[in-house]
């Protein structure tokens, strides 16, 4: 069995100096598919954290803006401007995490759905052979 698995992987060997510049051509061709797919990757998992501190800074504007429309005096939106802005700020890490996970999950996601596929290949497989054996056993 080794000599077997010996003269396969010479021959494939053999085949891959041959056919060297079609097979650097896929894999520069995957390569560069891989480094945009990491970019738009990367991209994505910042924008979303400038998103929510610029939503959190007009909101806060916002309520400041509001507030002194509304007739109150500056010294009173002082302390609420402070509590909002210490739970914003505290939140703010979590909702990162959570949006950099997703992210996380949807860039990975074929991976797992052509795992997933090959696994299902698997059991169909097994079944079959075991079938096949409580079939030939009777």
């Amino acid at each position: 069995m080794k000599t077997k698995n010996d003269i396969i992987r010479c021959k494939k060997g053999e085949s891959y100096v041959e056919n060297k510049g079609a097979f650097l051509d896929v894999f520069q061709k995957a390569y560069f598919e891989y480094g945009k797919a990491n970019g738009k990757f990367l991209f994505m998992n910042q924008l979303p954290r400038m998103l929510i501190e610029t939503i959190i800074v007009c909101g806060l504007l916002l309520l400041i803006i509001t507030k002194l429309l509304l007739g109150s005096q500056p010294a009173e939106i002082v302390p609420l401007l402070g509590v909002l802005a210490l739970a914003a700020f505290r939140l703010m890490p979590s909702a990162n995490r959570i949006v950099n996970l997703s992210n996380n999950i949807r860039f990975q996601m074929p991976l797992f759905n052509e795992l997933y596929d090959d696994l299902l290949i698997i059991k169909s497989k097994i079944e079959q052979r075991l079938f096949y054996r409580i079939i030939s056993k009777k």
